[in-house]
């Protein structure tokens, strides 16, 4: 699953980014996690992958999902209000 992050700036992402997925890379069943600025739309793209007990479901994706939101919201700071969240596909 890929999902952008907007209402954070480049060097706040930057300077987040190390402690987001070493968060996000122990919670449970996350097989693995990556993120990069995307300057060209101003957010940050976080992909994770976890495991599955067989086909990915929206359960599955709805995990992964509150798997970054935390993380993000505890990274980058504030009550997760200025943050925007979308979900752009799956990895």
């Amino acid at each position: 699953m890929i999902v952008s992050i907007a209402g954070v700036d480049e060097d706040a992402a930057r300077a987040s980014v190390r402690g987001l997925l070493h968060q996000l890379r122990r919670q449970p069943r996350v097989l693995s996690a990556d993120a990069a600025w995307e300057g060209s739309r101003s957010r940050l793209e976080v992909a994770v992958e976890s495991e599955t007990d067989g086909p990915a479901t929206d359960a599955d994706e709805a995990d992964n999902f509150l798997r970054v939101w935390r993380c993000a919201v505890d990274c980058l700071g504030g009550d997760g209000v200025a943050l925007r969240f979308d979900i752009e596909g799956s990895a």
